[in-house]
């Protein structure tokens, strides 16, 4: 069973109100013990002292776990429908990429998320698949700062015209991927233009939705890792 708390400190501390009412929903009583996690790798083993608004715990031990997934990074333009990009944070976050970016392109329909709602989804998906490491989240990046910044192979996965590459051709030897979908009216061309050193990518025949592009190349990238 793991919760969350942002910090976790030593000795006895109050949990958030938000774990604390799972809690009282999973009806757990004093002297039970379970695990915690910051989302940076600590798992910490404590204890249930009581039950309140802001349960009371106390910390009984900490360790750090290694973040064994793949480097992936996923660069997104958020879709219209808030609810697609929170599927989309959810099933990316169990699959365990370190890094989601929201970017800003010229054919954007949305631009901007609530941080605190995507957090909130980022986090129960964490604590569903049992990992300790939350990705680290950017909001509202220009298209431009987000290809300079990006580490890695760059890949840009896009519908124009011109030579393309599957994820599966790229060499074993990179270790580093940094993946751009771009909003649904695709990337604009001097936005291709620009990111013309990187890799551009082909999905298949079939034209996706953002949401259903960026989960099919992050299962892929999983792919290369895999057979590395």
């Amino acid at each position: 069973m793991l919760f969350f708390q942002d910090v976790i400190p030593d000795q006895t501390w109050k949990l958030n109100e938000d774990e604390s009412r799972h809690i009282k929903v999973l009806r757990m009583h004093a002297g039970q013990t379970f695990f915690v996690t910051d989302g940076k790798g600590t798992r910490a083993t404590v204890e249930l002292e009581k039950i309140d608004k802001q349960c009371v715990v106390r910390t009984l031990d900490k360790e750090s776990i290694a973040n064994t997934n793949p480097e992936i990074h996923l660069f997104v333009a958020p879709t219209k429908n808030s609810d697609r990009t929170e599927w989309l944070v959810e099933k990316v976050v169990e699959m365990g990429v370190r890094s989601i970016h929201f970017i800003q392109c010229k054919n954007s329909e949305r631009i901007h998320l609530k941080p605190e709602r995507i957090l909130r989804v980022a986090v129960a998906a964490m604590k569903q698949s049992v990992q300790f490491h939350l990705p680290v989240f950017h909001f509202d990046v220009p298209f431009i700062q987000a290809w300079n910044e990006a580490p890695g192979m760059k890949c840009l996965a896009h519908c124009a015209s011109g030579e393309k590459f599957k994820l599966a051709q790229i060499s074993k030897k990179e270790n580093q991927l940094s993946l751009f979908i771009g909003p649904e009216g695709d990337f604009a061309p001097d936005e291709i233009e620009f990111a013309k050193n990187g890799l551009a990518l082909t999905l298949g025949d079939n034209r996706l939705r953002t949401e259903t592009a960026a989960m099919k190349v992050v299962v892929q990238a999983h792919i290369h890792f895999e057979t590395t």
